[in-house]
């Protein structure tokens, strides 16, 4: 049987390395992941804090959301105003609540209605982590900046990923098409694929366990960056933390 999972690292040149391996490669999970790297990487807490407030919504359901909707009352009406505010833009409540409620009461229905609002779904994640994001951006600029190289994947240039790492004080740096060489972090993977070749991967949480763990005895040796660093970053000083790369892998066996 083989077994495969999306990971999600970033090699950092003066800060903390970082892999997570979420469900799938979407701007949602991609946001996600910059909001736990700057977690890792900064003393602030109550930036930290704030960031972990902001990832509970993860567990966001649409009954939640009904039922917050539905109940006036609510003390908490950021999320809600989020989403009456810029996903559903045209409709009134009564309209966002029907629509919702016939995705949940009825998911076998059309392949096409059910594709739309499983995306919506994503959507208002997406929107959430920007907008409780935008309050904090003076904070956040007042942290380390973060400057991220990383491929041409469109997810990576999708303005809503821009906009939030924007807001958490993140510049992302986009390599030219089809250049491998120039991102160090492919020698991590494939150094890492060698390993797990000579192993039998019995399940995925094997693959996970085995590939967190190279990643990490591997990401920080100097002789994958050295020349890397030394033609392309002239200046690594206390005001700028530097990865060379964010990157998609899909591990197999």
């Amino acid at each position: 049987m083989r077994f495969s999972r999306t990971g999600i690292g970033v090699q950092m040149i003066n800060g903390k390395s970082y892999i997570s391996f979420p469900p799938n490669s979407r701007k949602k999970e991609m946001i996600k992941f910059f909001m736990e790297l700057f977690q890792i990487n900064s003393t602030n807490s109550f930036l930290k804090n704030k960031l972990d407030e902001i990832l509970t919504y993860e567990q966001l359901k649409i009954t939640t959301i009904i039922e917050k909707l539905e109940n006036s009352e609510s003390t908490n009406q950021t999320i809600m105003n989020i989403i009456l505010n810029h996903v559903f833009p045209m409709k009134t409540k009564k309209m966002i609540i029907k629509d919702l409620k016939n995705y949940v009461e009825k998911p076998k229905m059309s392949k096409k209605y059910e594709k739309e609002n499983k995306k919506k779904l994503g959507e208002i994640l997406e929107i959430v982590y920007r907008e409780l994001l935008k309050p904090l951006e003076n904070l956040f600029k007042k942290e380390i900046e973060m400057g991220i190289v990383l491929d041409n994947y469109p997810v990576h240039h999708a303005k809503i990923l821009k906009k939030t790492c924007k807001y958490l004080n993140i510049t992302l740096i986009h390599l030219p098409p089809y250049s491998p060489k120039l991102s160090p972090i492919e020698q991590v993977w494939r150094t890492i694929k060698k390993e797990l070749s000579t192993e039998f991967i019995e399940s995925e949480e094997f693959l996970i366990e085995n590939f967190e763990k190279w990643f990490y005895e591997n990401i920080d040796k100097k002789s994958y960056t050295k020349k890397w660093v030394d033609k392309f970053i002239f200046d690594i000083n206390n005001d700028l933390l530097i990865a060379d790369m964010c990157e998609y892998a899909v591990l197999t066996p």
